[in-house]
Parts: C-alpha cells; sequence; structure tokens
C-alpha cells in the first residue's frame, strides 16, 4: 500500500505503520482503505480533524450520494440524523 498524501507534505514513517496497520485489518475483513479513508486518517493524524469530525464528513457523504445532493446542501428529506437526543428533547 502506498498512499497518496495531501499536497502539505508527505507520509512519515510512522503514519506509514498507521495505515499499514489498519489496511491489514480491513483486507482482512474483505476490503481495503480507499484514497478517502487515507486522507481521512492522516488529517487525523496530524491534527487537522478529528474523528468524530471525519466520522460528521462521511456521513454528510453518504446522506448526499443517496439523496443526489452536494455535501453540505440543505435537505429536505432528513434522515433521522437530525433528531435530537434525549438530552437534546423538549421535556414536558
Amino acid at each position: 500500500m502506498e498512499p497518496v498524501p495531501p499536497a502539505d507534505r508527505p507520509v512519515t514513517a510512522r503514519e506509514h505503520r498507521i495505515l499499514a496497520g489498519v489496511n491489514a485489518g480491513e483486507v482482512m475483513e474483505g476490503s481495503g482503505l480507499t484514497d478517502g479513508d487515507i486522507a481521512a486518517a492522516l488529517r487525523v493524524l496530524r491534527g487537522q480533524s478529528t474523528a468524530e469530525e471525519e466520522v460528521a464528513r462521511m456521513l454528510a457523504e453518504l446522506v448526499a450520494a443517496r439523496s443526489g445532493r452536494e455535501p453540505g446542501a440543505p435537505s429536505s428529506q432528513p434522515l433521522g440524523l437530525e433528531t435530537p437526543g434525549p438530552m437534546e428533547r423538549d421535556l414536558p
């Protein structure tokens, strides 16, 4: 696996070892890291993003692809992701 690093800097030896380990686990499960997965992991490893932000980005991309919209565009039919949790609801 030779990941394509973001334009800001090449992948370090440490980053490469981490990515190789994660990819090995994915390969054992029958898939592998995509270029998008590698880019997201590198953003987290480099402190440019958090895992939670990357999950939110991935979910936004999936929702947008499912509905035919661009990521970040307003949704006309929410898929339940915007439903407030139990502590966020107005209680009687």
